[in-house]
């Protein structure tokens, strides 16, 4: 089992059954995953409408909606909505596709660094992650659903290496 496989079989065992969102021309792992999956794929314009209908999701389910966004700028099209859910205190989790970790340098094209951008200091979320190996991808979604989860609710922020949603899983 990929990366990729093992974060469907994550937002399954969650309850999700909706995931709003863009694939990006380079993901192709998670897009397969999820269409093998019982989860349900909302296509939808641009990241922040689909952020917006991910905030809405979560408010009317009372548990978290999910947005999967692309890397780069598309990640930073999330950052209206994600504000939104947090001081509305909507549970939202945002996921988005990140660079390849050999690629983490200001000059690698499509690379931001979420982690910085939606540090809960800026008040965009209430926590961020990065993944820095498939094996964590677990633990990491326990953490991003209690915290999006705890009083007051609002969003969390995980940002996924490629490379990581096409490795293996070790112990799955």
């Amino acid at each position: 089992m990929n990366g990729a496989e093992c974060l469907c079989k994550i937002l399954e065992h969650k309850g999700v059954r909706h995931i709003f969102g863009l694939f990006g021309d380079i993901q192709t792992d998670f897009a397969h995953a999820v269409r093998k999956s019982r989860i349900e794929w909302i296509g939808v314009h641009n990241e922040k409408s689909g952020g917006f209908m991910a905030d809405i999701y979560g408010r009317v389910k009372g548990s978290p909606g999910i947005i999967f966004s692309t890397l780069g700028p598309g990640g930073t099209n999330l950052t209206s909505a994600l504000a939104n859910a947090t001081q509305d205190r909507s549970p939202l989790i945002a996921i988005s596709d990140q660079v390849s970790q050999n690629d983490f340098r200001t000059e690698a094209h499509q690379y931001v660094d979420f982690v910085n951008a939606f540090h809960p200091k800026t008040g965009i979320t209430k926590q961020t992650f990065l993944v820095s190996s498939a094996d964590h991808l677990s633990g990491v979604f326990d953490q991003a659903f209690a915290k999006a989860m705890e009083e007051p609710k609002g969003a969390v922020h995980i940002s996924i290496p490629m490379d990581i949603l096409g490795s293996p899983v070790n112990g799955v």
